[in-house]
């Protein structure tokens, strides 16, 4: 009941005595829910493509680093072709190192934003709820509102002394 009345407060419904009002109060809450399950619709896309790419990037830094790994316990085998041959096994170590540190970098990005959607998708869900609890809100304050309406209607009525409508013959009751 604290946080009904919390979410009322906040947006004012207490305030609002106009059924219109309301009306619009309801609309743009519903305009927030739909964004914010559009948002996380986009989001746990992004995720499962984040995983995929995760996958693919661990398969070529598994594939990379044995690559480097074997060159590198190549030894002195590359000063026996000569200078060029140890220039090219210099090259190629370098290359994979690069190959190697850059995969190593892409997977720290791709778990870096996956930690970023994951708590924008946590912040997400506290701001759904917290639409839904204003929405409630706002429904219930419409009510009350067309109720209060009702009951003054019936009230003005009575007072001016309109000729109600007695039952007719045909449908007298049975304790009569």
């Amino acid at each position: 009941m604290a946080t009904g009345a919390g979410a009322e407060q906040d947006l004012g419904v207490a305030a609002l005595t106009e059924i219109p009002a309301v009306e619009g109060k309801i609309a743009e809450n519903l305009a927030r829910v739909e964004h914010a399950q559009t948002r996380q619709a986009q989001i746990d896309t992004e995720i499962s493509g984040l995983a995929n790419k995760r996958e693919e990037a661990e398969g070529r830094l598994h594939d990379r680093a044995r690559a480097l790994y074997r060159v590198r316990r190549a030894g002195m085998l590359p000063v026996a072709g000569g200078f060029d041959a140890l220039m090219a096994h210099l090259a190629r170590v370098q290359r994979l190192s690069r190959m190697v540190k850059n995969d190593l970098e892409t997977m720290d990005h791709l778990e870096d934003r996956g930690a970023a959607l994951r708590s924008e998708k946590d912040e997400l869900a506290d701001a759904l709820r917290d639409a839904h609890l204003a929405l409630q809100a706002l429904e219930a304050k419409k009510e009350e509102i067309e109720q209060s309406r009702r009951s003054a209607s019936l009230f003005q009525d009575t007072l001016r002394g309109e000729p109600q409508v007695a039952p007719s013959d045909d449908a007298m009751s049975y304790g009569r």
